[in-house]
């Protein structure tokens, strides 16, 4: 298609270049109201061996990571090394989020 005219992804088509690539419809939810949230303001796409798996909901309270994982298909990868890889980018959130104090 001719970007153009449109028809390219561009970052305000991403939800559809988000859908053309991974075949799952995603949206940036930051500004939408609470009443029409699909999944919650800043649900962050995951991804697993080239396939969209899922999304996940993060935040810092108390200065600790809590998240909300959800899947597609209503449950995670059986193999035990998606366990551990959630694990690890979870840690690496956890640091990458920590508060300026406790550096």
């Amino acid at each position: 298609m001719d970007a153009q005219r449109g028809g390219g992804c561009r970052a305000t088509r991403a939800p559809n270049c988000f859908e053309l690539f991974w075949g799952w419809s995603y949206r940036f939810e930051a500004y939408t109201p609470a009443a029409k949230l699909m999944r919650r303001h800043y649900a962050l796409p995951m991804l697993w061996r080239h396939q969209f798996i899922g999304w996940g909901n993060l935040s810092l309270t108390g200065g600790m990571l809590v998240h909300e994982i959800s899947f597609v298909s209503d449950r995670a990868p059986r193999e035990a090394a998606f366990g551990a890889a959630l694990a690890e980018e979870l840690a690496r959130m956890q640091a990458f989020l920590k508060p300026e104090g406790a550096r």
